[in-house]
């Protein structure tokens, strides 16, 4: 395989450095890459010395990730552990399987099928044998395809995350009480317990912007929870109440491929101030690690251990800018995405205005020591009027 930087007959767009997740062509190398998100995935420019000199575009097989030891992806598809039992120490029941007819069957549902169009169900003769069905009620059978062995057969009775509920893996249980219960599949990276799930802008929601922000930044990991509907996040700084100054960042928005900056002050409207492309910001199967310093008049973003901000921008009249007093975050198309918070910062002091946004706790939220199956919550709650907390046994699901 050919280096992309090397090869004068490489198409440029394929030499555009800002397209490489490694920051150049150069640093490249001959590993496979997708520079033009090519709808058929990464590839590289190859040829064989002893055959010909030509060289020809060719795709990479690259193996899916799957872990049995965590989960990597937010709603663990890659999950291919062997636990069966559930966050409340249930016991899972095996995965439905579909029943397949016989061939006499098959054939038979074939035929009715195409003498009308207007034929919702195939009648079966009544001689012909059709095996008998014990799918439980409230269950449901999931295709095959769905499952990282292959087969519901192969999952046996193990946690899976056939639904893509955004909760990660659960199962069937052998309670009858409690038909289906999450499991305790730990993120490979993050503690649960310092980990929310953003679904929604966040508008009307009001975080303080601590003083060692403006300094030291606000630390944060974000990553695209559900594998098939990633999304980008959004960040709004507001300055005091009553005051229409905010600024929005949108890290990963187009595509995952840019950084923009709007700015709005009590004189001007809202404007695109800056725009950065800086191609997959956010990782599906991994936390993504950033610093934002907001001191007045200036806003930085920078990766967790680089020095240096990847995304800058300093007000041209800095001294009569507005200090960010609030601020909130989410996502921009309301999916679900994944914030973790450093264990070791304060504790986020909020005044919410809104019932229109969704953010999903751990029931082990903010408690220094690892409890695999915490047996009671305690809320502290200070303010006025009528507060309401639905408790679920899987987000999809009232409990």
């Amino acid at each position: 395989m050919k280096f992309f930087i090397l090869v004068y007959k490489i198409p440029a767009e394929n030499k555009d450095d800002n397209n490489f997740i490694d920051g150049s062509a150069l640093k490249a190398l001959n590993k496979c890459r997708n520079p033009t998100r090519d709808s058929n995935g990464p590839y590289c420019y190859a040829y064989v010395p002893w055959e010909s000199v030509t060289i020809s575009k060719r795709y990479c097989s690259i193996r899916k990730c799957r872990s049995s030891e965590c989960r990597m992806a937010g709603t663990a598809n890659d999950y291919m552990g062997t636990l069966s039992k559930t966050r409340s120490g249930r016991d899972c029941d095996k995965w439905p399987i579909r029943p397949k007819l016989p061939a006499m069957a098959q054939n038979a549902s074939r035929a009715n099928t195409t003498k009308s169009t207007r034929v919702r169900s195939a009648k079966i003769g009544a001689n012909v044998a059709v095996p008998k069905t014990s799918l439980t009620v409230g269950r449901e059978y999931f295709n095959d395809s769905v499952f990282p062995e292959g087969s519901a057969k192969n999952a046996s009775n193990y946690c899976r995350n056939p639904s893509r509920n955004i909760a990660g893996t659960w199962c069937y249980t052998k309670d009858p009480l409690v038909p289906h219960d999450l499991c305790n599949v730990r993120d490979c990276g993050k503690p649960e317990e310092y980990t929310f799930l953003a679904v929604g802008d966040g508008l009307d929601r009001r975080i303080y912007v601590l003083p060692e922000y403006r300094s030291e930044g606000l630390h944060f990991s974000v990553k695209a929870w559900e594998p098939d509907n990633p999304d980008s996040v959004v960040f709004v700084f507001l300055a005091d109440d009553g005051l229409k100054s905010r600024y929005i960042l949108k890290i990963g928005t187009s595509n995952n491929e840019k950084v923009l900056l709007f700015y709005e002050s009590e004189t001007t409207e809202i404007s695109l101030v800056k725009r950065k492309t800086l191609p997959h910001l956010l990782y599906v199967g991994k936390w993504s690690s950033f610093i934002i310093r907001i001191p007045r008049g200036q806003l930085l973003l920078y990766y967790e251990d680089d020095p240096t901000p990847l995304f800058e921008w300093t007000h041209p009249d800095p001294p009569n800018a507005f200090l960010p007093m609030y601020y909130y975050y989410g996502s921009e198309q309301s999916k679900a995405v994944g914030f973790a918070f450093d264990r070791g910062s304060n504790c986020h002091i909020e005044n919410t205005r809104t019932d229109k946004y969704t953010r999903i706790l751990s029931l082990s939220t903010w408690i220094d020591e690892e409890i695999l199956l915490p047996q009671q919550v305690t809320l502290h709650l200070r303010g006025e009027g009528a507060v309401h907390f639905p408790f679920y046994l899987m987000p999809e699901t009232p409990g």
